[in-house]
């Protein structure tokens, strides 16, 4: 479930997720549809609730659900979706991650303008793609380079694990160092997007600019 809460003009878009948050085909659907919103919206802040920011995407089970394939491939095109929509989005973009963010989840988190964390020792961040045979595509990996040098993701690509929340500090990839509390974390990323709120227009240009 996607839930949406305005202040400020800013919005904080809330993962909240049986299996650690996973990313289902209407929960990303709905973050995309949320970041085409921005007439009354200065700046996002992408958050998810509990110990994950995202685990990865939500495949079904049981009887009567599509086989892994097809839910790949529908799972697939709404997450090309939802990372266009971040990367293209005319307001800046915070992730503040409050734990786990793996494929999906890891993507999302590098497609955003600024990303800020939790100190958490439990966290874990890794692209187990290629072990399940998944394709990064051109986009994602243009994603993935906006944030992460090309050495740091071969490793997270071709690991038999996955990082820790200090691998990403020592690779640089956090914007500011870890916080003591989701309170911290949160009134940080707010504390961007009101400083950018002074030149809205001047930083959409910039964004779009470099997006081309």
């Amino acid at each position: 479930m996607i839930t949406i809460q305005i202040a400020d003009r800013l919005a904080l878009l809330s993962i909240e997720a049986d299996g650690r948050n996973a990313l289902s085909v209407a929960d990303m659907r709905c973050l995309a549809a949320y970041l085409g919103q921005t007439d009354e919206v200065d700046g996002y802040i992408l958050y998810g609730i509990g110990r994950s920011f995202s685990s990865g995407l939500a495949l079904q089970t049981g009887e009567n659900v599509p086989n892994v394939d097809e839910q790949f491939k529908d799972l697939g095109a709404a997450l090309e979706e939802l990372l266009d929509a971040i990367i293209s989005c005319p307001r800046p973009v915070v992730a503040a991650v409050s734990g786990h963010a793996i494929g999906a989840g890891l993507l999302m988190m590098a497609a955003a303008d600024h990303v800020l964390a939790l100190d958490n020792p439990k966290a874990k961040f890794g692209l187990p793609e290629v072990r399940l045979d998944v394709h990064i595509t051109p986009l994602m990996a243009r994603v993935l380079r906006k944030r992460f040098e090309e050495k740091h993701i071969l490793r997270m690509l071709t690991a038999e694990g996955f990082c820790s929340l200090d691998v990403l500090v020592g690779w640089d990839v956090l914007d500011a160092e870890p916080f003591d509390s989701e309170e911290a974390l949160l009134a940080a990323a707010r504390a961007y997007l009101l400083r950018l709120q002074s030149h809205t227009a001047s930083f959409a240009r910039c964004k779009t600019a470099l997006v081309r």
